[in-house]
């Protein structure tokens, strides 16, 4: 037969071999494993592999202490403005696990607007920042004419040069440089779809 105890005191709650004490929760089980099934599945934390700065999945050689995901609403400008652009499409998500840091991104154009300049997608400048100076991210679009010969195209996300130069759509071919696409390779229908990953630090 199994017997079950509880000591409760004005600070402190005790439950067989579960201690809750203000916001720790411990166990004097022998084998340092606290389990927790709130809905039954079951979830088992180790305690040499929960630590003040990140849990660890190898006795605490390597930690993860990061784990984020949300949401932004990119916009497009040309020139470093964006009169009368409208939308049928804004979507930006981003996941962060660790040091890496994971970004899509879709902007479909219902109006480009009166602007004019070099084309530019404004949201990744309110991302965590790299390390590196150049985090690219893939681009894929339709509706968008590159600068002659340039058949690949890119984002810079934010990286040591700031947020002031994350966004800028870039391309280039065969043998050639590195070229922004402008507003007159934008139409009222384009469509820029990113997506990509980078290294935080």
């Amino acid at each position: 037969m199994t017997q079950n105890s509880i000591n409760n005191s004005a600070s402190e709650l005790q439950v067989d071999n579960l201690n809750l004490d203000g916001n720790t929760i411990s166990t004097t089980n022998t084998d340092g494993n606290l389990i927790l099934t709130p809905d039954g599945t079951g979830v088992t934390s180790t305690s040499k592999d929960i630590y003040t700065s990140g849990v660890s999945f190898d006795s605490g050689t390597n930690l993860l202490h990061n784990y984020e995901e949300g949401s932004f609403t990119p916009t497009i400008q040309f020139g470093g403005a964006s009169v009368g652009v409208t939308y049928s499409i804004q979507v930006g998500r981003y996941v962060r696990v660790g040091n890496v840091l994971q970004v899509y991104c879709e902007i479909f154009l219902s109006n480009k607007g009166s602007s004019t300049g070099s084309v530019r997608i404004i949201g990744f400048d309110g991302l965590v920042s790299s390390g590196l100076r150049y985090p690219y991210l893939a681009l894929y679009t339709l509706g968008v004419t590159y600068p002659a010969g340039r058949t690949m195209a890119w984002v810079l996300a934010r990286g040591t040069f700031g947020a002031a130069n994350a966004g800028w759509v870039r391309t280039t071919g065969t043998g050639l440089t590195e070229a922004t696409v402008l507003d007159s390779g934008v139409t009222n229908t384009s469509q820029f779809i990113c997506t990509g990953s980078y290294l935080i630090s």
